[in-house]
């Protein structure tokens, strides 16, 4: 019998955490906008593209995902969202509503299954009743992350 660390061994290739290094400034109200992610603290196995900001899972299975989207230049006592994307649809998302006009991050972390060739996105939506909301091109307010768990 093997040990039982071997039983829990996660596969360092499908992996991946990808954030907002560049300006995506004047968001119009109540759009879902897809998260221009065009950096990367790592992806080994290059399943997240920087080009069109999107995660493909390589194999069928349990996905581990944690994501926020900052916001600033928010409007207070109002709505902001940040949601996960499988395949065009909203599978999670974090809301936040916001007390003060400075920034506000809303966040998610849940465990999906993903089919292999599955798309997944990151994306923000608001409701502050103007057009000139910012995202925060940090990579601390603004990422995805993706981890294999187990193939299905």
């Amino acid at each position: 019998m093997a040990p039982l660390h071997e039983y829990f061994k996660l596969s360092p290739q499908a992996l991946c955490r990808a954030y907002l290094s560049s300006a995506q400034d004047d968001l119009a109200q109540d759009d879902n906008h897809l998260v221009t992610l065009d950096g990367e603290s790592f992806d080994p196995g290059s399943y997240f593209n920087t080009t069109t900001y999107k995660f493909v899972a390589p194999i069928a299975g349990f996905y581990a995902v944690a994501g926020q989207v900052g916001f600033k230049n928010i409007v207070a006592d109002k709505i902001y969202k940040a949601r996960l994307k499988v395949e065009g649809t909203t599978t999670l998302f974090g809301i936040a509503h916001s007390g003060l006009n400075a920034y506000i991050t809303p966040s998610f972390a849940d465990i999906i299954q993903l089919a292999a060739s599955d798309e997944v996105t990151l994306n923000a939506v608001h409701e502050s009743g103007v057009d000139t909301v910012d995202l925060i091109n940090d990579p601390d307010y603004t990422y995805l992350s993706i981890h294999l768990l187990s193939a299905s």
